[in-house]
């Protein structure tokens, strides 16, 4: 595995059971303000953008990718017509975002979810088999730190009127933080290694009901953990305080205890991608629990 920028910017938590990982969650953050949750089913995985990996992939280089990323974009809206009856408005670039991550196409945001048992559940649901044990990582970041650090970056923006709108708040910060992250983030024709937290105002079904946010680099030239640690290097304070990368590592029988757990929680496929699919591919976790499927031939069995 190539080396983890973002190595020295998180504390490392360690859990192998239920009661570990509650305890955690209890001391952490409970009533701690508002954080944001990744979960990763290889604690190994660095912490990439979809469209980071097809860069890689495909050898593209970095001075490339701003071109790359609107020719991207550019097709994605041009086509979408063809699929969708009511597709964005054109100028509508969160909305676009958004569709573009929740059918798979390339981009360069990153999912987080508000709830960390949804985290959880992605972890542990796809945790990887090593040495007879199961492994996996839910990443922990503080969302309203977050928010002042790249607040306090605005002052790279040679805009002095729009940063003073910016921080007198209300209905001008409403107003600024859409047009911030369409123009900073979006549109820079001077990228800025920056990290901001985004959401559309019309939120999908998904992203509703996995209580999801994305995660947006300020510098497509560079990969998103890049773009990550680099701001959480150059602010104020230490970034391990705020970022926590809690490490999983479960024998089978507690993997199925845990997602027993998450199922009384309505933590499975079936509730966070609403539809056939979702259900379908509920089953297999529910497989943890062999008695259920036992039980219910059984009952099938009683109404013949």
């Amino acid at each position: 595995m190539d080396d983890d920028p973002l190595g020295n910017c998180y504390a490392i938590q360690k859990a192998c059971d239920w009661h570990g990982i509650y305890g955690f969650y209890q001391r952490c953050f409970d009533d701690s303000g508002q954080w944001i949750f990744r979960g990763h089913s290889d604690p190994t995985w660095l912490l990439k953008s979809t469209i980071d990996r097809q860069f890689s992939q495909y050898g593209i280089m970095n001075a490339d990718r701003i071109k790359v990323e609107q020719g991207v974009v550019r097709r994605f809206k041009r086509e979408c017509h063809r699929y969708l009856d009511h597709p964005p408005e054109p100028e509508s670039d969160l909305e676009w975002i958004a569709l573009m991550r929740h059918y798979g196409a390339p981009c360069r945001v990153v999912d987080w979810t508000y709830s960390f048992f949804v985290a959880l559940f992605f972890a542990v649901e796809g945790a990887v088999s090593i040495g007879g044990n199961f492994w996996c990582a839910v990443l922990c970041f503080d969302a309203e730190w977050l928010k002042i650090t790249y607040k306090g970056m605005l002052e790279a923006i040679q805009e002095p009127g729009l940063l003073e709108r910016y921080k007198r708040g209300g209905e001008a910060y409403s107003w600024l933080k859409l047009e911030y992250i369409r123009t900073f983030l979006l549109h820079n024709t001077r990228p800025v290694k920056i990290v901001a937290g985004i959401s559309p105002f019309r939120l999908n079904e998904r992203l509703g009901i996995q209580q999801s946010l994305f995660l947006c680099p300020g510098d497509i030239r560079e990969d998103f953990d890049h773009n990550f640690a680099y701001m959480l290097q150059h602010c104020d304070g230490d970034p391990r305080q705020h970022f926590v990368k809690l490490e999983l590592t479960m024998t089978l029988e507690e993997r199925k205890n845990i997602l027993r757990r998450l199922q009384s929680m309505n933590m499975n496929r079936a509730t966070l991608y609403p539809g056939l699919q979702g259900f379908a591919e509920s089953l297999n976790t529910l497989m943890a629990d062999a008695e259920h499927y036992l039980a219910a031939g059984e009952e099938d069995e009683d109404h013949r």
